[in-house]
């Protein structure tokens, strides 16, 4: 059971302020106070500042609240396989990035389902960023990403490395059959949004050669992947992206791939959790499972 001090705690983190915080757990504000400070007693720190008028964690404050979220989330996690033991059932909540969520988890989720037809899955789709903070809060359980990872904080395992790549229309008139990145600075460039994974991954690509996006002609934005492909198949311009997401229409030959003569680039998709869950072996058999489906294609 989850400390009643520890919860009352938790939710002043999340206003930074007593009232509000009394109102949500429906206690008295002098009940907020009392529990904050018997926690500073049993720790011996404090753990809120006042600083202009507004309540901040103190760094001690910041390590129990990175710890207290890991106390509850076990604890939801306790509670909720009981639940499931008692009808037999368990859960996950997995989360992934765009291009991983629609072209790889679909056949790796059915085959872990062939194996567990009991687990109840919930997916979610959001960006690194995004996945990133609901790992912190234990709104997932585990994440597969294509943007970049603090590894001090996630334990992650490489799922596999993908080429990034330039394609058009297979009628796009490009100018030369081989070229180099710079003379496609003439070119439209379609771009996923600011928070997508892949756009940031192109960011940087461009940037070790002291490029920028504002380099092209122009830059058409669209935060959709299937309407940003169709428009490539309208010769509305040219774009990068993971391959994988767009294996299809190469192979229907709708789009092509541009031969960039000093553009070979590959970017790691990383599955991850929170360091220090108690349920890591839960993820590290997920994630067998995937490697599984990935080697069985090759």
């Amino acid at each position: 059971m989850l400390d009643i001090r520890i919860e009352t705690f938790l939710t002043v983190c999340e206003f930074m302020n007593y009232t509000k915080a009394a109102q949500k757990l429906n206690i008295t504000q002098p009940a907020v106070s009392y529990h904050i400070h018997t926690l500073e007693q049993e720790y011996g720190m404090k753990l809120f500042d006042l600083q202009d008028k507004k309540w901040v964690l103190t760094p001690a404050g910041q390590a129990v609240r990175s710890v207290a979220l890991t106390i509850k989330h076990h604890d939801s996690m306790l509670r909720m396989t009981l639940q499931r033991m008692a009808k037999n059932k368990e859960h996950m909540v997995i989360g992934a990035t765009l291009t991983i969520g629609i072209y790889l988890l679909p056949d790796i989720i059915a085959d872990f389902l062939r194996d567990n037809p009991s687990v109840q899955i919930r997916l979610i789709i959001a960006d690194t960023q995004e996945l990133l903070k609901k790992l912190d809060v234990k709104e997932i359980d585990f994440a597969f990403v294509e943007g970049f990872v603090p590894q001090n904080e996630y334990e992650t395992r490489v799922y596999s490395r993908e080429s990034f790549i330039g394609v058009c229309a297979a009628d796009y008139p490009l100018r030369c059959s081989s070229c180099y990145l710079e003379d496609l600075l003439k070119e439209r460039l379609l771009l996923r949004e600011q928070s997508s994974g892949s756009r940031k991954f192109l960011e940087r690509c461009l940037q070790s050669r002291n490029l920028q996006m504002s380099d092209f002609h122009s830059q058409m934005e669209i935060n959709n992947l299937d309407a940003l492909k169709h428009l490539t198949e309208r010769g509305c311009g040219i774009t990068f992206l993971f391959e994988r997401a767009v294996e299809e229409e190469l192979q229907k030959g709708t789009l092509k791939k541009i031969p960039i003569r000093d553009f070979s680039i590959a970017h790691d998709f990383t599955f991850l959790w929170k360091k220090g869950s108690t349920f890591s072996k839960r993820y590290e058999c997920f994630f067998k499972t995937a490697l599984d489906c990935k080697n069985k294609k090759l």
